[in-house]
């Protein structure tokens, strides 16, 4: 079964993640110019997708992303292979690709896929 639904939920972990992102979006916020004010409303933006994605992630049975990982360790090097061939240069590194509305890191997304991939390996 993929999705354990209910099951007990370590409250304490939620709430030290929003409190954290509450106080990042607090002092962005606080730094005063109309710049800084636009970043803040992004970041609490993004910490709403992140908090339901941390949700819907808490769901899923682990054992899924097990049988999945040499998949998507292929999708993950894809993803840095695209880098290469079209990504966006900031501070004299690729690491970027922008997608219109956001840039997307494809590295961070890979690092999650490269530890279920060796954790795949090694227990095989």
């Amino acid at each position: 079964m993929i999705v354990r639904f209910p099951r007990p939920i370590d409250w304490s972990l939620y709430l030290g993640a929003i409190a954290l992102q509450i106080f990042g979006i607090a002092v962005i916020a606080s730094l005063g110019s109309t710049s800084r004010t636009e970043l803040a409303v992004n970041q609490a933006i993004f910490t709403i997708i992140g908090v339901l994605l941390m949700i819907v992630l808490t769901l899923l049975d682990y054992r899924t992303f097990k049988a999945i990982a040499y998949y998507l360790y292929i999708v993950g090097v894809i993803g840095l292979l695209i880098v290469l061939a079209v990504g966006s240069k900031v501070f004299g590194a690729t690491r970027w690709i922008d997608l219109g509305l956001f840039q997307f890191q494809p590295s961070e997304l890979f690092k999650p896929i490269l530890a279920m991939g060796l954790a795949k390996l090694l227990t095989e």
